[in-house]
């Protein structure tokens, strides 16, 4: 008898080979890997239906959005900068413009390859590129078949609201510490958390929508935090504001 997490692969992958490839001259542009993907968990299956489902994700390739970061010092004072986001959730990879007083520049974080922008900018990207790679393909992540995850237990409570941690615990391709927080209501992994080299970091993912060219639910607005050894916060380091 096949289980049900059998008969949501089989579905996955008939859809996927039926499938007609795509050549967008983009080699970050691309579907994903039939053999790789992998449902072993409800948590899975639940991520990827709060976030627009398997079909949209299958048919995602990349997503181009534009927003207004806001970079926040110490001493209350900020930096509002324009950026261009593509995200490319089955390359695991991030690409981000900004035009800046110095010049143009782009940075390109490919799983956890940072290839930092010629040049110099006043505020700090990796973390940046990371924060977005990790909250916008949280349910890919989990469908990758080179990551292994714990299984959620007791939900713990943050900030009012009731989560399941889910830690990787072989990071594909990330050689970092990183737990993904489940939202017990929504299903949606709508917090992250991950060291960082200057210490812990929480990223928080805020009002959901669907983009209309895919269907895939993302957030409008992220903000990074840096929080103690015990995931208290600290201090607000940026906010991310998408307008498209």
């Amino acid at each position: 008898m096949l289980s049900r997490f059998s008969i949501v692969v089989c579905g996955l992958l008939l859809f996927t080979a039926c499938r007609p490839q795509q050549s967008t001259g983009d080699p970050l542009a691309r579907g994903p890997d039939v053999n790789a993907i992998v449902v072993t968990e409800d948590f899975i299956s639940r991520a990827v239906a709060a976030t627009g489902g398997y079909e949209a994700w299958i048919n995602t390739e990349k997503f181009r959005l534009d927003c207004v970061v806001t970079f926040y010092n110490t001493d209350d004072s900020f930096y509002l900068t324009q950026q261009h986001h593509e995200i490319y959730p089955w390359s695991n990879s991030v690409r981000i413009s900004a035009t800046e007083p110095q010049g143009k520049f782009t940075w390109l974080l490919s799983r956890d390859k940072f290839t930092p922008a010629k040049g110099q900018v006043q505020y700090d990207m990796r973390n940046l590129l990371y924060a977005v790679q990790a909250i916008t393909m949280a349910p890919v992540r989990f469908l990758d078949g080179a990551a292994e995850f714990s299984k959620p237990s007791e939900p713990i409570k943050i900030q009012g609201l009731w989560y399941y941690p889910i830690e990787s615990l072989v990071p594909a391709g990330e050689p970092r510490k990183i737990v993904f927080y489940q939202n017990r209501d929504t299903s949606l992994v709508d917090i992250i958390s991950f060291s960082a080299e200057k210490g812990p970091l929480l990223v928080r993912g805020y009002d959901y929508r669907k983009v209309k060219e895919t269907g895939v639910l993302l957030p409008t607005r992220i903000e990074v935090f840096s929080t103690n050894a015990a995931g208290v916060i600290q201090h607000r380091l940026l906010k991310i504001d998408y307008y498209n």
